[in-house]
């Protein structure tokens, strides 16, 4: 992993930047449906994990859009070269832990990392990652609800700059299979155009055979 900082004094979003930082709260938020009947069929297919399967489709569009890849620490604006994912993992008595997943561009070598670390969370009785890390998105699956609008939990007193993803119920249309998706960003980071390109690639991505 390697970062980078970004040059504010020639930075095109500086304005937008210093406009939004200090809201109080500086997330916005979209919901909307993607067809998954693409990587749902190859995935069941090879009796693989359709979770594992969205979310490396999500990862690898998060990486293909620059934006979703900056960080502010402090004053600076850092941009990773790659992010991986913090996950909620849920265990047997209904609670959860949090896990850190790194995206391989390879979905073999993903999924197989992935699942030893969902492994290790689920056995064990850890709620929180021993380190806090910026090159990351917060993602949750919440499979029981075909959602149209989410929120979420934020303590305003903790600066936080970090992309926050959710994916709803699976659901099987005659002719599709499709699932919803809530993003939540840091405005000073990034617009709804930005928004835009991850959804056009996200699109684009599931309909790709892994």
């Amino acid at each position: 992993m390697s970062v980078r900082k970004v040059d504010l004094s020639s930075w095109k979003r500086i304005k937008q930047f210093e406009f939004f930082r200090d809201f109080s709260e500086p997330f916005f938020g979209i919901t909307f449906n993607v067809d998954i009947s693409v990587l749902y069929n190859e995935l069941k297919s090879k009796g693989d994990s359709i979770f594992l399967g969205y979310l490396y489709c999500i990862l690898k569009t998060i990486n293909e859009v620059e934006e979703f890849r900056y960080r502010i620490d402090g004053d600076e604006v850092l941009i990773y070269d790659k992010v991986g994912a913090s996950t909620t993992v849920a265990r047997e008595d209904n609670t959860f832990g949090f896990s850190y997943i790194d995206f391989h561009e390879n979905f073999a070598t993903f999924s197989k990392k992935a699942n030893d670390e969902l492994e290790k969370v689920k056995n064990s009785s850890e709620f929180l990652p021993s380190e806090n890390k910026l090159d990351t998105i917060h993602f949750s699956s919440i499979p029981w609800i075909n959602f149209t609008s989410i929120s979420h939990a934020r303590n305003f007193n903790f600066p936080d700059s970090i992309p926050k993803i959710s994916c709803g119920k699976i659901v099987k249309k005659k002719n599709s299979v499709e699932m919803p998706i809530s993003i939540h960003v840091n405005h000073s980071l990034m617009d709804g155009y930005h928004v835009g390109l991850f959804e056009g690639k996200l699109r684009d991505n599931l309909n790709k055979s892994l």
